[in-house]
């Protein structure tokens, strides 16, 4: 690892341990840096278009708020409106769906080998 300090070079010498972790800190910058980068052109694909083109993103948005869409979903406990429209607020609401679909699915199957154990006879499918 060199080292930059006061116009001086210092080579500094790592462990396995910390040039691993060197290189998973490195390898999770890039992906938030790909991950961001994706985002934003999804979001500035996904607003309205009247607010292409303008320099500032920022003042893009507060302007048409009033304007944009409504993203309602329908999970598991009803409708569901969002406040945020984005596609972050998509893929949060796409993973919390899943997530919440997982515990259900683990719960049943639990329910159902619960049964099993003490002899009760069960017709629902667990299985995705």
């Amino acid at each position: 690892k060199l080292v930059k300090a006061r116009g001086e070079e210092l080579v500094a010498r790592l462990t396995p341990a910390q040039s691993r972790d060197s290189c998973d800190a490195l390898a999770k910058e890039i992906y938030s840096q790909v991950v961001d980068v994706l985002v934003c052109k999804m979001n500035k694909r996904t607003y309205p278009a009247h607010s292409v083109g303008r320099v500032d993103q920022a003042e893009a948005v507060k302007a048409d708020e009033k304007n944009m869409g409504c993203i309602s979903l329908l999970d598991f406990f009803g409708f569901e409106t969002l406040e945020k429209n984005s596609f972050e607020q998509l893929c949060i609401n796409y993973a919390n769906e899943h997530l919440q679909n997982r515990y259900i699915i683990d719960n049943f199957q639990s329910v159902r080998d619960d049964y099993e154990f003490e002899g009760v006879e069960t017709e629902f499918d667990c299985s995705m």
